[in-house]
């Protein structure tokens, strides 16, 4: 449904009040020497990728994501301007370089939850925020400014070349950032059409699984016709380095964070996509404890979905927040509300109809990516057996100031976030 037309009068109130708003920001990107575009969930959510992605082609600017609007196009087509997804504190430092160092962060579509609390203190001056019916540009604010109208008003202007054009420098960091895309992008190709069981090294066959070995794994496995789910999870930030190469084929709960979301979403997601296409859930065996019996509706419906329960038999991140010692001192405990019951997701999984692996070393999780490529008309759970005290290298990095930076931001003592 098409929303009721507006009297002319208001409609002429808004033609104008764009005008000045799209003429402001013009302006703003003339003085500025290092912009950058951050993309967001917004845009998603009002169809407005087509009109991103012409922005970006026609600035031939940098741009990044949040975690939420991640895939809003596809990571692969326009390379050679894709930064990353920034997620604050838990981006890699290469990527925060860049977007921090920009001396204009031109935010469209985004929603400045308390991952963002930083960056809008640190750039408020320097940022461009069109979200939520509005337009800041700094401390100035132009309201009732609907996204659809802006963008597209922008880009007119853009198209048209009604501005003095200036030469830009991306920020420092940016250029060896695209060299390492474009690498990682070619690599990937390879290693996807070369996979099998023998593409892991002699020397770490056996090893066992640890969160950065499985996400490198990971970036050989995830291809085109997979829709990656996230759930709430210490797998949330390292799958923002994920190469996804089609648009809106990433979701993830980073903003409302209701553990076991993504494992119901499998359902719905799995109802809407192609039939050459198929679901991939990441969640943590906190969360999927939660809504399992959603796998048994998979299973009834003859959905390939795969499925990975990373069990660690721990609230991995709610321990992080609460108390850090456990995962930098082996004689200290868990706090007794974070720990979990082992299921045996294996068995669970074949009661339900579909089919359970259980992994422990990097062999075990090859082959079983091998099956689950194989796999066509049931759903498949790899339980991922970790050590209860690794970390992803993204949320380690930040241990020492974990803490202090989510008081910061949110105000609190502890802050509780609902993650798993």
């Amino acid at each position: 449904m098409k929303p009721l037309p507006l009297p002319p009068e208001i409609e002429t109130d808004i033609n104008e009040i764009v005008d000045v708003a799209v003429s402001d920001v013009l302006k703003r990107l003339q003085i500025a020497k290092h912009p950058v575009i951050w993309g967001g969930e917004g845009l998603q959510r009002f169809g407005l990728q087509e009109q991103f992605s012409k922005l970006v082609s026609l600035t031939s600017l940098p741009y990044t994501t949040t975690l939420l609007g991640k895939s809003l196009i596809s990571e692969k087509e326009l390379k050679e301007h894709f930064i990353g997804v920034y997620d604050s504190k838990f981006a890699p430092e290469s990527v925060k370089k860049v977007v921090e160092g920009s001396d204009c962060l031109l935010a469209l579509g985004t929603i400045l939850s308390d991952f963002y609390g930083a960056i809008v203190g640190q750039s408020f001056e320097k940022m461009i925020l069109a979200a939520g019916g509005a337009i800041r540009i700094g401390h100035y604010l132009y309201p009732n400014i609907p996204l659809d109208r802006f963008m597209n008003r922008l880009i007119e202007v853009l198209e048209q070349k009604m501005y003095l054009e200036q030469t830009y420098t991306p920020p420092f960091g940016f250029d060896q950032i695209r060299e390492l895309r474009a690498a990682h992008w070619s690599n990937t190709a390879d290693k996807r059409v070369k996979m099998s069981a023998a593409s892991i090294l002699a020397e770490s066959r056996n090893q066992p699984i640890t969160w950065d070995l499985f996400f490198e794994q990971m970036h050989h496995f995830i291809n085109q016709d997979m829709v990656l789910l996230v759930d709430t999870s210490l797998c949330l930030f390292p799958s923002a380095e994920l190469p996804i190469e089609q648009r809106s084929h990433y979701m993830a709960q980073t903003a409302w964070l209701s553990i076991g979301f993504m494992v119901g979403a499998a359902v719905g997601a799995s109802m809407a996509i192609p039939e050459n296409e198929r679901v991939v859930v990441l969640t943590g065996d906190g969360g999927f404890q939660m809504i399992a019996q959603a796998f048994s509706t998979l299973a009834r419906y003859q959905k390939p979905a795969i499925m990975f329960v990373f069990d660690n038999q721990i609230y991995g991140i709610e321990q992080y927040l609460v108390d850090q010692s456990y995962y930098q001192n082996q004689q200290s405990s868990p706090t007794f509300f974070n720990e979990l019951a082992r299921w045996d997701y294996v068995k669970l999984a074949e009661a339900f109809g579909g089919k359970g692996l259980l992994v422990k070393t990097m062999q075990e999780l090859e082959q079983a990516l091998i099956a689950a490529q194989e796999q066509k008309d049931k759903p498949i759970l790899i339980s991922v057996r970790l050590d209860s005290r690794d970390l992803p290298s993204e949320i380690r990095a930040t241990i020492n100031a974990a803490m202090s930076g989510l008081t910061e931001i949110s105000g609190n003592k502890i802050a509780p976030i609902g993650f798993n």
